[in-house]
């Protein structure tokens, strides 16, 4: 096998360093981080909406469905 190249090496020789102050993460730098809800209050109402309206479609779906197998007819005169 050749020799790595110099980049590979030098990437090699920083990862091995690394490796020794594994846990020694200084004061402060880890909660400099603010925490961001993964979804917007926009996305979840549009969720909701469609979650919801997809619901209330199906239901009313059924419902005349199951009016139709019956016979039911609504203009009866």
């Amino acid at each position: 096998m050749a020799g790595a190249p110099r980049n590979v090496r030098k990437r090699n020789e920083k990862a091995a360093g690394n490796i020794n102050r594994r846990g020694k993460v200084p004061v402060g730098s880890a909660m400099k981080r603010e925490s961001k809800p993964a979804l917007g209050p926009w996305m979840v109402g549009f969720f909701m909406f469609v979650v919801v309206g997809s619901s209330v479609f199906a239901l009313i779906q059924q419902c005349l469905t199951a009016l139709e197998r019956t016979g039911y007819q609504a203009n009866k005169k």
